[in-house]
């Protein structure tokens, strides 16, 4: 929860950070689409995916969220949302997360 100057100052900062990681999966999501990812490329993109990860977990700490990312590779769409426990659902004895529910982000 926001509560304070501090805190909006600490999310805006990270919500940066985040919208230029998810630019930069998009461009890798999309070369993977179109081409396949070299090595090099592959890691790159898991450790963005890395850094996504810890920044989330750094917001859920500060401002006392339970957010996790999730990963969109489709090209066409955004690359990245952030949700939690109400976007998860079970049809048919599998697990789904919803993550238009979430929270996009947008690149």
């Amino acid at each position: 929860m926001i509560k304070n100057i501090e805190n909006l100052k600490f999310f805006l900062t990270q919500y940066e950070e985040l919208k230029k990681l998810a630019k930069k999966l998009h461009r890798l999501y999309t070369l993977n689409c179109n081409y396949g990812l070299t090595k090099r490329q592959e890691k790159i993109q898991e450790k963005t995916e890395n850094k996504v990860k810890e920044i989330v977990n750094n917001l859920n700490k500060v401002l006392n969220l339970n957010l996790k990312p999730y990963f969109q590779g489709d090209p066409r769409g955004l690359p990245l949302f952030l949700v939690n426990d109400d976007c998860k659902y079970n049809l048919n004895g599998y697990d789904y997360i919803d993550y238009h529910k979430g929270i996009a982000i947008y690149i």
